[in-house]
């Protein structure tokens, strides 16, 4: 997949933190890339995930998703003690 530089900074919405943090559900349905303000000042960059772009490194033994699995169960194993 080849992905445009041009376009997404064509896109980008620029939102406060208070508004982002308001809106991200729903920019996270509607894919919307965000550049984050602070004060007038850039503090982030949100670009949603694509699935296509994905699948590898998650399918990867190791992966940021096995810590976050393992963490889940540790932490669901502690309630039952």
């Amino acid at each position: 997949m080849e992905y445009n530089v041009a376009q997404e900074v064509a896109t980008t919405e620029l939102l406060s933190v208070r508004e982002f943090k308001s809106r991200v559900t729903r920019l996270i349905r509607e894919k919307k890339v965000v550049l984050i303000l602070k004060r007038g000042q850039p503090v982030g960059y949100f670009v949603p995930w694509d699935k296509a772009c994905a699948e590898e490194p998650l399918n990867k033994k190791g992966s940021a998703g096995d810590s976050h699995d393992s963490a889940g169960k540790r932490a669901r194993s502690k309630g039952r003690e």
